[in-house]
């Protein structure tokens, strides 16, 4: 039994699916556990669905973001650690701060323009 044999017998899968979902009538469960207990390609197919589904809901999980405390924390000690006295002359840093403002704009626009378009496509605006 491999991966590549889900689909070649679709009711059967279905029929799986909707056991390990469980979503049958008791008949039905009864008659899915039976076939599971007889037919050991049953069991097998069972298995990598169980497996598949794990595999998407694993998928599904977002990533965890680190606690903002402690980032901020982190950061404000930092920066305490750097000296006040700066490098950069004051002409030069104020070049960079308005690129760096018109950079950010920039983002911000382009993202709110791909949501824009992401939400006309769905049909939700």
């Amino acid at each position: 039994m491999d991966l590549y044999s889900f689909g070649k017998d679709k009711k059967k899968d279905e029929l799986l699916s909707a056991y390990l979902d469980g979503e049958l009538e008791m008949d039905d469960n009864a008659d899915v556990e039976e076939r599971i207990v007889m037919e050991p390609d049953s069991a097998d197919r069972l298995a990598l669905l169980d497996g598949a589904a794990q595999l998407a809901d694993a998928a599904m999980v977002p990533p965890s973001l680190p606690d903002t405390d402690v980032v901020a924390d982190r950061l404000v000690a930092r920066l305490g650690q750097q000296s006040t006295v700066s490098a950069v002359p004051m002409e030069r840093s104020r070049r960079l701060g308005s690129a760096a403002v018109l950079a950010s704009v920039g983002l911000i626009v382009t993202a709110a323009g791909v949501t824009l378009v992401g939400l006309r496509r769905r049909g939700l605006v």
